[in-house]
């Protein structure tokens, strides 16, 4: 079985599968069953539902009960019991059968029409009489309260065979020169036939002469401005009636025109879009639902409007087509051996002598089957160019498919990832080229050319603007008037001045905690800067970096090499010293010490003790080494901090440990209280050595023997 969707109408291919050949023998099959997943999951609604070649025509009996088919190679017709599901009889046939209809409610009367002018009437699957017409045929039609057979073909008269007298009536003649197709109403009797010149005619039996003629092409042409040269309804290749008044007709062009009889105006054109003729009409009454099919798909769609529900695609070209009445199981003659058998739950339920269909179908839908394309890509021609598989398009490593083509999803992960660096290398020199473009464009060449309409946060694009007119050599002060201008500059951040959503709002506490906070990292700066403070412009919240970026990275680069940093830090250790002995005073309580500039690198310093811990802290090295008198005012500082402590202990730093028992109290009294127990019972115990002594022989019993 397969399932396809179209638009959340679900079709189920039920003769979808292996078949396995009439030839292998029983044992053979089964074991065949049990090893190939195919046969396994196909579905044979109807044994030996098949010809040898291809079917030509079928047709269901008016009970509903029996399938009637005929089919080549050789000519025969067949008949199946939907009952049984299973082949009812098979009979020979002289000819190929074009039509087969049954005129009782079951296959004991069914008429048969043949090519080569025959035509053969079947008695209870035996054929009870045959004859031959006057000229060739191509459809018939009975009418059941005359008991007359309409024949029409090659030639402008509509045969009648009455079989109540068992002989031809004279013929109704037509104005047209060939006549394709004929249909009898149920409920009044009427005969329409379809012409070659693409009118529809109808005729009463009870009359020899016309009754009716309605010109399709005229009437289409004119009301719906239809293209003529494309030869539309040139012929009418079939009709059908849906009810007594409304019937619908097939022309050669793939057209399907809805009539009403007391109009010569369509309802409705509904057009293939295929050009092929159409061979069978079929109406859904319940539902509303037209059922027309071409030699190539069955389309299902709305009566009223035309739009289209469902399509039946096979691949293999159709002949003719029968619904089970009041159901959703469609089954068709092809030109292939196995007659097709589908089922759309859309249209109606299964019937009732396939009632276990309905639980097929029901299984199926709560398994959720994977996408068609899951292992598939769909990748345009320039995306197979990126990654290197043009040379690929034509094989059958690629799938076409609207413009461009589905490839394999593990062939194209491998292929992205081998030429992934390429394109990682090629898109960052893209990248880099465009931002290199970009700031040289956006390089402030004058106040006017940066000034933005400036309509909210006024004070913040002044500040700006002021950062950008520097004229010094500073790299600090062309650095923060580079990113000042790129801010004034650059578009992303155009609504920050344009939009007074976007207001600053300098009363706000998130505000003047920001501003505290800058201040006070100004103060420390200026501290650290002494010299920089007169040249430096305005500062803001954006300038936060007192150094160039060049020179942290250089500052970055030197913390690396281990070799140079030990060197600069004995370096300023020395110079440290330097400038402490000659700024120290007479004054042993006053000491005025430089402030420290940032270190440019850090060392890392094993610490023994916590006595050395605390001279690295206060500054001093090698105290009790015995330095120069210089650094008396400083032991007296140090001996000041050092009593400040509690306990000095000198055993080696980071040395210490503690250990600790949790003990579990509940555990514990578990344990006594077990303890005790057995000491009590240790008290009480009796030896068992009485027990153990013989008895006396007065006490024995008879024939008792004394064990030692």
């Amino acid at each position: 079985m397969e399932v396809s969707v179209n638009d959340n109408v679900k079709i189920y291919n039920l003769s979808k599968g292996d078949s396995i050949p009439e030839w292998v023998s029983s044992k053979r099959r089964r074991k065949l069953e049990k090893q190939h997943i195919g046969f396994r999951r196909s579905i044979r609604l109807i044994q030996d539902f098949e010809f040898p070649d291809v079917a030509t025509t079928i047709s269901l009996t008016p009970n509903g009960r029996y399938i009637i088919a005929a089919g080549v190679y050789k000519p025969m017709l067949r008949c199946f019991d939907v009952n049984e599901l299973s082949l009812k009889f098979e009979h020979g046939l002289d000819a190929h059968a074009l039509k087969v209809l049954p005129i009782s409610e079951d296959y004991s009367k069914t008429i048969v029409l043949e090519e080569e002018r025959f035509m053969e009437i079947y008695s209870n699957g035996y054929r009870h009489y045959r004859f031959r017409l006057p000229k060739f045929n191509r459809d018939m039609a009975f009418c059941r309260e005359a008991s007359d057979l309409f024949v029409v073909g090659a030639g402008n008269e509509i045969y009648r065979f009455n079989l109540e007298l068992g002989q031809f009536l004279s013929p109704m003649e037509s104005e047209a020169k060939e006549l394709n197709c004929c249909v009898v109403n149920d409920y009044h009797q009427l005969l329409l036939c379809g012409t070659n010149d693409g009118r529809v005619e109808a005729y009463d039996h009870r009359d020899r002469n016309r009754v009716g003629s309605l010109d399709c092409v005229l009437n289409s042409l004119v009301d719906y401005d239809l293209e003529g040269d494309r030869g539309f309804a040139q012929q009418i290749n079939s009709i059908a009636f849906k009810d007594a008044l409304t019937f619908g007709v097939g022309t050669s062009t793939g057209h399907v025109l809805l009539y009403d009889l007391r109009s010569t105006k369509p309802l409705l054109v509904k057009d293939h879009q295929m050009g092929l003729p159409i061979t069978k009409i079929d109406f859904v009454k319940e539902d509303g639902i037209v059922l027309s099919m071409d030699s190539r798909m069955l389309k299902f769609w709305e009566e009223d409007t035309g739009k289209p529900i469902g399509a039946i695609e096979p691949g293999e070209p159709l002949t003719e087509f029968v619904r089970v009445p009041e159901s959703g199981l469609l089954f068709f003659a092809a030109e292939t051996q196995q007659m097709l058998q589908y089922f759309v739950p859309s249209l109606g339920p299964a019937p009732k002598w396939c009632y276990h269909l309905e639980s097929i179908v029901e299984e199926l839908d709560t398994i959720e089957a994977p996408a068609i394309y899951d292992d598939y890509k769909f990748v345009t021609k320039e995306h197979l160019e990126e990654i290197g598989l043009d040379h690929l398009i034509g094989t059958n490593l690629l799938r076409a498919h609207m413009h461009g083509f589905f490839i394999d999803l593990r062939l194209y992960n491998r292929a992205r990832t081998l030429t992934q660096p390429q394109a990682v290398k090629s898109q960052r020199r893209k990248k880099l080229r465009e931002n290199m473009e970009k700031e040289s464009t956006t390089i402030p060449t004058s106040k006017n050319a940066n000034a933005p309409k400036v309509k909210a946060n006024k004070a913040l694009a002044a500040q700006l603007q002021a950062a950008t007119l520097t004229g010094t050599k500073d790299k600090k002060q062309q650095e923060r008037a580079k990113i000042a201008s790129k801010v004034l500059t650059d578009n992303r951040f155009a609504s920050l001045f344009e939009n007074t959503d976007f207001n600053v709002d300098e009363q706000s506490d998130h505000f003047k905690q920001m501003a505290k906070r800058v201040s006070i990292r100004k103060t420390k700066t200026q501290q650290n800067d002494e010299d920089t403070t007169d040249e430096e412009g305005p500062k803001s919240g954006l300038f936060m970096d007192d150094e160039p970026v060049e020179e942290r990275d250089d500052e970055i680069e030197s913390d690396e090499s281990d070799d140079s940093s030990d060197e600069s830090t004995e370096e300023d250790e020395k110079s440290e010293q330097e400038s402490v002995q000659n700024e120290s005073n007479e004054e042993e309580e006053i000491i005025q010490v430089k402030p420290k500039q940032k270190p440019k690198a850090f060392k890392f310093v094993a610490v023994d003790s916590r006595r050395q811990l605390n001279t690295l802290r206060t500054g001093e090295k090698e105290v009790d080494e015995g330095l120069d008198e210089t650094f008396g005012a400083r032991r007296k500082i140090l001996k000041k901090e050092t009593d400040a402590l509690v306990d000095i202990d000198d055993t080696p730093f980071g040395s210490k440990s503690i250990s600790y028992i949790v003990k579990d109290d509940e555990k514990s009294r578990r344990e006594a209280k077990q303890k005790q127990h057995l000491e009590e019972r240790r008290a009480v115990h009796r030896s068992a050595g009485s027990f153990m002594k013989p008895l006396p022989i007065s006490l024995r019993g008879r024939g008792g023997r004394h064990r030692k």
